[in-house]
């Protein structure tokens, strides 16, 4: 289990909320049921998304500590204990779902969902990343009927489908790497 990023608290002063962010990592390990750090990611954030592909962590978007929307994407290799830098998001994006598909060079991740630069902006599109190219593309197929943030999103069936909750839905896409067409359920 690895804990990226996040914020330790709020002024109570000042109403301000998360004005304490961190960029550290902390880890798990169930064997000897101890954390431990990790090293630190390069930007502290919070409403960022983390994602697996081929034991790599990838660190998506977020908030910064002024408020702004990141369009930064960090990968970390566990093994290395090493932080790198990725082509930025398209936009500034906090509080979405993402997802990882295939393995490989041929990896890749899909952003859905989320807030721009405030919360009155939310986004319904969807950006798929290329591993093997390190470029983000807009992913029409996996767009939201609606747009939403701050809700839970998970790949599922061999990473050809996601599943995106809410309070009070349920809908089920097929990925953008998939050949078949999209389908909603109740």
């Amino acid at each position: 289990l690895f804990v990226v990023g996040g914020c330790n608290g709020w002024d109570a002063a000042t109403g301000q909320f998360c004005t304490n962010l961190t960029a550290s990592v902390e880890v798990y390990d169930p064997m000897t049921a101890r954390w431990r750090f990790a090293s630190l990611m390069p930007t502290p954030r919070w409403g960022l998304a983390v994602v697996v592909l081929d034991s790599i962590l990838y660190a998506i978007g977020g908030e910064a500590a002024n408020g702004t929307r990141l369009a930064t994407v960090e990968r970390y290799d566990p093994k290395a204990d090493r932080w790198a830098s990725l082509a930025p998001l398209p936009e500034g994006r906090a509080y979405f779902g993402v997802g990882a598909i295939g393995t490989g060079v041929s990896g890749k991740l899909v952003v859905v969902g989320g807030c721009g630069q405030s919360c009155s902006d939310i986004f319904s599109s969807a950006v798929e990343y290329s591993i093997a190219r390190n470029a983000w593309t807009p992913c029409s197929r996996m767009a939201l009927p609606v747009g939403r943030f701050e809700f839970g999103a998970a790949t599922v069936e061999g990473a050809r489908h996601a599943l995106i909750t809410g309070p009070h839905s349920l809908q089920q896409y097929v990925l953008c790497g998939d050949s078949r067409s999209p389908r909603s359920a109740g």
